[in-house]
């Protein structure tokens, strides 16, 4: 996982992850430090469900072992990671693009860098 991050924990299954989708899927192609993580689904069948929403993002899919490393409790969780992967931040439930932006400002504040105007 590229560090600092936000990264996303969702499943096809869940009607909020559904819905916060398309505010990430444009944060990655604008090139945004965000990482999508499934939560252990039939691959064939995440990236059927991605390609039927027209969602070009790139996800990965996790045998459980990520999830309980960041103790997800709920879907969708996102979180940022730190430069040394340890979570500096989460949020439970759907994130907004408001609330992408500001986790995204927290992932850049790690590096120590300016985040880009909005």
């Amino acid at each position: 996982l590229p560090r600092p991050a936000v990264v996303n924990v969702w499943a096809t299954w869940c009607g909020p992850c559904r819905a916060e989708l398309p505010v990430l899927a444009r944060a990655l192609a604008a090139g945004e430090p965000v990482v999508l993580i499934n939560a252990g689904e039939d691959p064939a069948q995440v990236r059927a469900f991605l390609d039927g929403l027209g969602v070009q993002a790139p996800t990965f899919v996790d045998g459980g072992e990520l999830r309980q490393a960041l103790q997800v409790s709920g879907y969708p969780s996102t979180f940022v990671l730190d430069r040394t992967g340890q979570v500096a931040a989460r949020h439970l439930g759907p994130v907004d693009a408001p609330q992408l932006q500001a986790l995204l400002r927290q992932a850049q504040a790690q590096t120590g860098s300016s985040p880009p105007a909005p």
